[in-house]
């Protein structure tokens, strides 16, 4: 298949790639690799590609690393700051103190959520936003809820916010997107650390820059999500 080349193709860059930091006796091997691959692409064939544009769509290429891995970078701060609004989102329901949180999910027109979800303990549930008129309406009033129940109610790694003067500021801090975020922070600026400077950034770039309201808009087996079943 065009898969199982690609695979051949992209395994034969990395054994090039690699063998230059390898023992001689590595480099042998390997180059006897390199050269049986070569006379193998070299052979007489002609490749062909049925229903193309669907074989080369971007959701169907391989993902193939190759090197040392590299973390992304402030990783671990994004997916903490992700993890901290999700948990809002899950527990709006069931808590008196998000209220205000819940008042806008649970507006038909706004959110979907199943009240038959069955989901494992811990799995966020099955929690969706509606495109359309209602949910522009009040999008910039849920980020603001969420941004300040994130800073009344921080999961252990966001305790810092409670004592830090940032939280006053907070929730303009990462819903406003117009503005330099060191303007906005004010005279609380100097005072933060480079990790919760990291911590506001993330934060401020899943909702003052859309990416969890657009995220919660995908529908789990149309925009993102492994196919079960074969089609």
């Amino acid at each position: 298949t065009p898969q199982h080349r690609q695979s051949l193709e992209l395994k034969l860059l990395e054994i090039q790639a690699s063998a230059v930091a390898q023992d001689a006796k590595s480099q042998a091997h390997h180059a006897s690799l390199v050269n049986e691959m070569q006379a193998l692409f070299a052979l007489d064939v002609v490749d062909i590609f049925d229903e193309s544009d669907e074989v080369l769509r971007h959701k169907e290429q391989l993902i193939y690393a190759v090197g040392t891995p590299v973390d992304l970078a402030e990783g671990s701060h994004r997916w903490q700051a992700t993890q901290a609004l999700l948990r809002i989102l899950a527990s709006a329901r069931d808590s008196p103190s998000l209220e205000q949180v819940w008042r806008i999910l649970d507006d038909s027109d706004v959110c979907c959520i199943d009240s038959n979800d069955e989901s494992p303990l811990g799995c966020f549930p099955s929690l969706r936003l509606l495109p359309g008129e209602e949910l522009e309406a009040k999008e910039a009033l849920l980020k603001r809820e969420l941004a300040a129940a994130v800073c009344a109610h921080p999961p252990h790694h966001l305790k810092w916010l409670q004592e830090h003067s940032v939280c006053k500021v907070l929730v303009n801090c990462v819903t406003d997107r117009i503005l330099p975020l060191d303007d906005l922070l004010g005279d609380a600026c100097a005072s933060l650390t480079a990790l919760q400077r990291a911590d506001v950034l993330a934060l401020r770039g899943l909702l003052a820059g859309d990416i969890l309201t657009h995220c919660l808009r995908r529908r789990h087996g149309v925009d993102y999500g492994l196919k079960k079943v074969a089609s």
